[in-house]
């Protein structure tokens, strides 16, 4: 399995490489840097510090980690269907908009994408999606929401 560190899972910006198939792993062994004694492989340089927050946000997944993707497809849904039940064309109407992080703007021929992983983990929850939702349709309209997006952010750091 291949993964972004840092959209689905909340930690340090990179990738991972995942496998239990010893046949894989001895494939892709000889592309990769990898150190037998700690059984970390990089292919680009070894940043400790990435390592360890990496570390830190795997053992949080393994707790939570059910929980915190099943919210992050509800939270996406929901801003989803907010914004699109209010003139912003979202991709994918049909199919409940979304089964990841990512929520997808039909405009045209370009690529618009909103992610909602980082608002999940800090604990937002589908009425929060609404919240922000309904900012960013009066930012559509050229409306201020900076007083109301300051006061939001708050109430979660």
């Amino acid at each position: 399995m291949t993964d972004s560190t840092h959209k689905t899972l909340p930690g340090p910006q990179g990738g991972i490489i995942l496998t239990n198939k010893k046949a894989v792993y001895e494939k892709l062994k000889e592309y990769l840097l990898f150190d037998f004694e700690t059984g970390i492989g990089l292919v680009d340089n070894v940043h400790m510090n990435r390592i360890a927050s990496l570390g830190i946000v795997l053992e949080e997944m393994l707790r939570n980690g059910r929980r915190y993707a099943e919210q992050i497809v509800k939270n996406a849904k929901e801003m989803a269907s907010c914004l699109h039940d209010n003139g912003i064309h979202i991709k994918y109407p049909d199919k409940g908009f979304t089964e990841s992080h990512q929520i997808l703007l039909d405009i045209g021929d370009r690529v618009g994408r909103i992610g909602v992983a980082e608002v999940t983990y800090i604990g937002m929850k589908e009425e929060d999606m609404q919240y922000i939702a309904e900012m960013m349709i009066d930012v559509y309209n050229g409306k201020n929401v900076r007083k109301r997006a300051i006061k939001l952010a708050k109430e979660f750091y």
